[in-house]
């Protein structure tokens, strides 16, 4: 991803909203000149952005045509839900005996205040980097910058792929997270470390259990 509070950043953003929120769908071809016209922005930002998109496989570039949204395939989003479990599994046993009750505070903070919003009236992209800076958060207590960038890798992976394969399924389940959120910060409360882990793998068995159902694999 390129650096921060760039032009090129905002542009990446908002190609990669676009992809999540299912404005560019699946196998869909965009071309510089849709995206110059659609930002306002000039060619340069475009084409950096484009270069990273395709670094990430969010895009592939097809020579004079332009760049298709990349379809994410069953195989991967199995070895993505994997990790994701196994790093924040790890990250969780080497924080734990550090979740202080400031810490568990700032969780208990930030879930009240995504809690306040209206689900069917968010967009998926924003509900699921809701759902990844809470994880995110509980990681971050861990020590392990790179590790936190590997799970939210994993984070946005997930996010297009439930919109690429579930965007028309209306189950709220899928993006919700909250309550999970909740019972979790009650275990960090009561140091409940088993209870809290068991917490973490039901949340990605949950989605990945929906991907499963539904797309046969």
């Amino acid at each position: 991803m390129p650096s921060k509070n760039t032009l090129t950043e905002q542009v990446y953003e908002r190609v990669y909203e676009d992809v999540v929120n299912g404005v560019f769908v699946n196998g869909q071809v965009i071309t510089e000149n849709m995206l110059i016209q659609r930002y306002h922005v000039s060619k340069s930002p475009v084409r950096e952005a484009l270069v990273s998109l395709c670094d990430e496989q969010v895009l592939q570039s097809i020579p004079r045509t332009g760049y298709q949204v990349v379809r994410i395939m069953p195989d991967e989003l199995l070895q993505v839900q994997e990790t994701r479990q196994m790093l924040e599994v790890y990250m969780l046993e080497r924080s734990f005996a550090h979740l202080n009750d400031d810490k568990i505070q700032k969780l208990q903070e930030y879930n009240d205040r995504i809690g306040s919003q209206d689900p069917l009236k968010t967009q998926a992209s924003k509900q699921w980097s809701d759902n990844m800076e809470f994880h995110l958060l509980l990681a971050s207590f861990s020590g392990n910058a790179y590790m936190c960038r590997l799970l939210a890798d994993t984070f946005r992976i997930c996010a297009r792929a439930s919109t690429q394969y579930f965007l028309q399924i209306s189950d709220e389940s899928i993006w919700s997270k909250r309550d999970t959120h909740e019972r979790l910060i009650e275990a960090c409360r009561e140091r409940d470390i088993e209870t809290a882990k068991q917490l973490l793998i039901e949340d990605s068995k949950k989605i990945l259990q929906v991907w499963q159902n539904y797309l046969n694999f």
